[in-house]
């Protein structure tokens, strides 16, 4: 009995080239990796650089927002409460009559 089983000379020649090809596939895998993990690289730059572009057209329009408007920065609301004093002043001085002294003659000034 033999070990060894016969084969058709055809059938090594046959898988001499499928070696072959195997071999082939093997050492231009890294460097087919390396092409598509680039390709994929450019492809997110480019959409971000979309993105980014997008972006920029939209913030030279900015809409009405009614609810922003209404809020005040600390210097408007210091602002505003400067002129109420000056108001509340006013009305408390158009109640009482101003006087001027002046070579010692009183004048009563109502504003």
């Amino acid at each position: 009995m033999s070990s060894i089983v016969p084969i058709n000379t055809q059938q090594v020649l046959h898988m001499g080239h499928i070696v072959e090809k195997v071999q082939d596939v093997a050492q231009h895998l890294p460097a087919v990796t390396h092409q598509q993990l680039e390709e994929e690289r450019i492809e997110e730059d480019e959409r971000r650089r979309k993105e980014v572009q997008e972006l920029d057209e939209s913030s030279s329009i900015t809409p009405f927002d009614a609810d922003s408007s209404n809020q005040q920065t600390p210097e408007q609301k210091d602002d505003e409460e400067e002129k109420e004093e000056l108001a509340l002043t006013e009305e408390a001085s158009v109640d009482q009559p101003k006087t001027s002294e002046e070579d010692g003659h009183k004048i009563d000034l109502v504003v």
